[in-house]
């Protein structure tokens, strides 16, 4: 699993993700609600064996710093599945994304 920075990418970068569904948040749904990046898909980590999108495609998740999107993307990886984790999380999106 490749650990990448939220900070190397633009809200934009990041929007794209989303858009392609290949944005994943893994906080609790009350997390979400209180904010996300828009159109980012929600698989909290304690319901993330419900994960059921394609193999085909590269994966990025995220929580609140990158401890629990960590934690997921190395149960995803073994289960075939390509991710990568964005360390800094929803607090570095919301506090110092452009």
């Amino acid at each position: 699993m490749e650990q990448l920075e939220m900070l190397n990418f633009t809200k934009d970068e990041l929007q794209k993700l989303a858009d392609n569904k290949q944005l994943i948040d893994v906080r609790s749904k009350e997390e979400y609600d209180e904010a996300h990046i828009p159109g980012a898909l929600l698989y909290p980590l304690d319901e993330i064996e419900t994960f059921d999108l394609p193999k085909d495609r590269e994966y990025y998740a995220y929580c609140r710093s990158g401890k629990r999107s960590e934690m997921a993307s190395q149960y995803l990886e073994q289960l075939g599945y390509e991710f990568k984790n964005l360390n800094g999380g929803i607090i570095a999106y919301v506090n110092e994304v452009k």
